[in-house]
């Protein structure tokens, strides 16, 4: 078989098991490029649970909150809504993101881009090991703790602009449009709701 040919097949037969992890790492383009053909359910739940377990925990450490006796009995909680919350934040984002880019003339699939988004949340797993080093940085371990914190925000940017371009097969500039559009949404609800209670008080007055 021509090794070229072999190539193709092994892209349209997508990743497998901790290919897709390895490729996500290091190649992130390459991998939201044959996700379409690719099962990584069990991945995205992991890595969400697993991201919201070391959000909460990093959190939850740098507030001092493992001080207190009472607030560790609180811990479990902490961790369910934790995981909660991400898991609640990826999967309205991902719909809005994949009604936007459908508007912006996008190709993509909704869960194929919401596999993507789950994957590209992956550097969040980090911000345990980002703390226990600020934590050995001494009087500056809190500005250490925000810069390292503020590199993994911005992987997940990066990682899910990328998810949105790839697999909606648009530009870099829309995929840019299609993630800031829950931001420009919710602003502009609030700005119609502060208009709106305006007119209520101005006509009640």
């Amino acid at each position: 078989m021509n090794p070229i040919e072999s190539r193709e097949q092994q892209e349209e037969m997508g990743m497998q098991g901790l290919e897709i992890i390895y490729q996500l790492f290091t190649n992130p383009i390459r991998c939201m490029q044959r996700l379409p053909n690719t099962v990584a359910g069990f991945y995205v739940a992991l890595i969400i649970i697993l991201s919201g377990i070391s959000i909460s925990i990093s959190e939850f450490i740098f507030l001092g909150a493992n001080s207190s006796s009472i607030a560790k009995s609180f811990l479990p909680l902490w961790l369910v809504l934790g995981v909660i919350g991400i898991a609640g934040v990826w999967f309205i984002s991902g719909a809005i993101f994949h009604i936007v880019a459908e508007w912006l003339n996008g190709q993509g699939k909704a869960s194929v881009l919401l596999i993507a988004l789950g994957l590209s949340l992956a550097p969040n797993m980090l911000t345990v090991p980002a703390l226990l080093i600020s934590k050995a940085c001494g009087e500056l371990n809190f500005f250490i703790y925000f810069f390292l914190k503020l590199l993994i925000i911005m992987w997940v940017f990066k990682m899910q602009v990328i998810a949105i371009r790839e697999v909606h097969r648009i530009s870099t500039f829309k995929a840019l449009l299609v993630f800031g559009a829950p931001s420009m949404i919710i602003t502009g609800i609030l700005i119609v709701g502060m208009i709106m209670i305006g007119i209520t008080l101005g006509m009640a007055g």
